[in-house]
């Protein structure tokens, strides 16, 4: 009994399709992933073995979960190619990628006529953990300009402790913010206060 050439085309056909790889993925943060954060693509593919990403700006990378920082805010095509023996599939799929949500601070003395360099500024999520000076959950010091900002932060109230040591005592501050706008830069004056050192 002969085999017909074109039903076992067919079968032949019909394996090699449903033996190639599904590539799929999505990110983590799903909501509002910023220029900065650490973004991770996690691999949903089906029937894959290797996998080739293609983030949109250039960069690439053959691990599974890869993560990446984008540095810069805009819409990315981002690509997976899923990869098997029997051959290879790509996907497509655009993300946003927003600006970073940012807290920044100008450190001043009390007049608000001299900048306060290299001022100390600890950023607390709650008011007990700031006035017992716990760890803070970020920490910066002021620049030449005063200044020090912190970035992709959540849309919260914060709670502020400034401090810069000079002789014979130590520029003070301690207050909290507003809620912050999420994907703008929320900028705050800080004027510190005067205390002498107890003798």
């Amino acid at each position: 009994m002969k085999t017909n050439p074109f039903i076992l085309m067919a079968s032949l056909l019909l394996f090699s399709c449903s033996g190639l790889p599904k590539p799929e993925f999505t990110i983590i943060p799903e909501e509002n992933p910023e220029a900065g954060d650490s973004i991770r693509f996690m691999n949903e593919s089906r029937n894959a073995a290797r996998f080739e990403w293609e983030f949109g700006d250039g960069a690439i990378s053959n691990v599974t979960h890869p993560v990446y920082v984008y540095q810069v805010a805009g819409v990315y095509e981002v690509s997976l190619t899923a990869l098997n023996d029997a051959g290879s599939n790509l996907i497509i799929e655009p993300i946003t990628i927003y600006e970073p949500t940012i807290l920044g601070f100008v450190v001043y003395d009390s007049t608000q006529t001299r900048l306060l360099t290299g001022a100390l500024v600890w950023v607390y999520d709650n008011e007990a953990d700031r006035d017992s000076l716990e760890t803070p959950l970020y920490e910066g010091i002021t620049d030449a300009a005063g200044k020090v900002e912190f970035h992709n932060l959540e849309q919260e109230v914060y709670h502020v402790w400034a401090s810069k040591d000079e002789s014979g005592g130590s520029w003070t501050y301690k207050g909290y913010t507003f809620p912050l706008q999420q994907n703008k830069v929320n900028f705050y004056t800080i004027p510190c206060s005067w205390f002498p050192n107890q003798e």
